[in-house]
């Protein structure tokens, strides 16, 4: 019994000795350490040793070296996107009185052209609703779709496809936090995303045009935009917007002189709105911004057509 208790004590002493070891190793270098480098030192320790008294402490350090630095990345897009805001900000709004008078022109003007874009569906509410407007008015848009959304509703997915409407990959989840750690992270969300709409609408499908959850706007989205180049995309941004995700009471006037503001007087428009089921106040606001660049003479094309 004595011998079998000195053995058992030496056994215990050992491991302690040996996780407490790794345990400071990897807290003496987690700042050159990579997430994967420290997930493989701590398979290979289970692997030796089927009970780690340490695994709790080894788990929340890597799990709070990756929130850290998902926090970092989330602030910087946050900081350099409200930087973006401003600038499209101007300080006297305009006011629009109805009903609203502009000038006919005499014949639509060559070189004016809108791209309405849809980003973060499809919904089950409001993209029909959407879809059933551009079929009124004859125009076809683009939608920047999620492979989660597309999952949830695909029947309102092949209706917009099967409506004529341009397909971009918007990513599958829109997980800032995740998509943006790093360019591996974002290229994989890319692809499944690019998965989901082809398992809906078959292997023939694909496109080759996308939009950064948040726009490309940002320093540290360089590796992602030379990455989503290199595999064959082109990404679009947008120059007006509806103001339809903007803090602040919202009502189909403000979101049309956000327009108006943020179009001001350039040819070549690609507006940004969102077809969530958050906006129907976009539904209600969308008759009246196509027909102001109806009468504007601006014709109306997709992106996957830009050529400007």
């Amino acid at each position: 019994m004595r011998k079998k208790m000195i053995v058992l004590s030496f056994l215990i002493l050992i491991l302690i000795f040996t996780g407490t070891a790794i345990f400071a190793n990897i807290q003496n270098h987690n700042q050159s350490f990579s997430y994967d480098e420290m997930v493989d030192v701590r398979e290979i320790y289970l692997d030796t040793i089927m009970t780690n008294p340490y695994k709790v402490e080894i788990d929340n350090q890597i799990r709070q070296n990756e929130k850290e630095k998902a926090e970092l990345v989330q602030s910087e897009y946050i900081r350099e996107y409200h930087e973006y805001l401003a600038s499209l900000v101007i300080e006297e709004p305009i006011e629009i009185e109805e009903p609203i008078e502009v000038v006919e022109p005499d014949k639509p003007l060559s070189g004016k052209y809108a791209y309405l874009t849809f980003d973060d569906g499809p919904s089950k509410i409001v993209t029909p609703q959407i879809l059933d407007i551009l079929d009124e008015y004859d125009i076809k848009a683009t939608f920047f779709v999620l492979g989660y959304m597309i999952d949830r509703n695909p029947e309102i997915f092949m209706d917009t496809y099967n409506r004529g409407h341009t397909i971009g990959n918007h990513s599958y989840s829109h997980n800032y936090g995740y998509i943006y750690y790093n360019t591996k992270n974002f290229m994989a969300d890319l692809k499944r995303a690019d998965n989901t709409m082809k398992y809906y609408l078959g292997e023939d499908f694909s496109t080759d045009i996308m939009r950064f959850p948040g726009g490309s706007h940002a320093d540290f989205k360089n590796p992602m935009k030379k990455a989503v180049l290199e595999a064959g995309y082109k990404y679009f941004d947008w120059n007006s917007l509806n103001g339809d995700t903007e803090e602040g009471e919202q009502s189909v006037r403000r979101m049309f002189n956000r327009f108006v503001q943020t179009a001001g007087q350039r040819d070549v428009l690609v507006v940004l709105m969102h077809d969530t089921d958050a906006k129907q106040l976009t539904v209600n606001t969308l008759p009246l911004i196509i027909e102001f660049l109806q009468e504007k003479g601006y014709q109306f094309n997709t992106l996957d057509k830009y050529n400007h």
